[in-house]
């Protein structure tokens, strides 16, 4: 039992040091931008919706169809749980259509992830800019931390990697304990001699102690 006890916690110590190796691995792998990065990833779907209603809405304004453009915005925003509000500005600085309450939640002049202005053209022209109004990205509190896909793939590699490594490394310490490199045959023969026999290694560890020599020093040749 206390053989076991002791090749167990050994495995967990070894384990421990393996999966230390591979959450480092991961850690540096994501701040070398090697991981997808999801927030990064949306902001570009984003920026495809963006540029695909400006384009469409190049076409209404060279017709100036104003309310099919505020439809069709009108739809992005219902459709994209990304996109809060939306408006259309003029180069002016006149708002032209507001959705989804645009006047008040679009700041201008402001550099931030939660808006974004795409130019609009009218008859080959700069005419003006679609404003989006863009939903908090993840990261900006303690929660959004322990719920940022990385994180989460860390804990996961760390909780499964102990388990396979420790149960592994049990295995391989009990195929290399030296007590076994003696077979049971070879054992129960030296344990008849009336002799104490104690064997060792290159490295001077015990791989066996007879029945004799165990008593002669008071220990059990499993603790030897």
């Amino acid at each position: 039992m206390a053989l076991f006890s002791k090749r167990m916690i050994t495995s967990l110590r070894l384990a421990g040091g393996l999966v230390a190796i591979v959450i480092t691995a991961l850690t540096v792998a994501a701040m070398l931008k090697l991981a997808p990065d999801q927030n990064n990833l949306r902001l570009q779907a984003l920026a495809a919706v963006a540029e695909a209603v400006s384009a469409n809405s190049s076409v209404l304004l060279t017709n100036k169809d104003m309310r099919r453009l505020e439809a069709t915005l009108r739809v992005v925003v219902e459709r994209n749980e990304d996109i809060l509000n939306a408006g259309v500005r003029r180069q002016d600085g006149r708002l032209m259509v507001a959705v989804a309450d645009h006047v008040s939640n679009w700041q201008p002049d402001i550099s931030s992830t939660r808006q974004m202005a795409v130019p609009v053209f009218a008859n080959g022209k700069q005419w003006g800019q679609l404003e989006f109004g863009l939903a908090a990205m993840p990261g900006s509190s303690w929660q959004d931390f322990y719920r940022h896909p990385t994180t989460l793939l860390i804990a996961f590699m760390a909780a499964v990697c102990t388990l396979f490594f420790a149960l592994y490394l049990q295995r391989m310490l009990r195929d290399l304990d030296p007590s076994q490199a003696v077979p049971d045959r070879v054992r129960s023969a030296l344990d008849t001699m009336a002799e104490g026999l104690l064997v060792l290694d290159a490295k001077l560890n015990i791989v066996l102690a007879n029945q004799a020599f165990s008593e002669l020093v008071g220990a059990k040749p499993e603790v030897l």
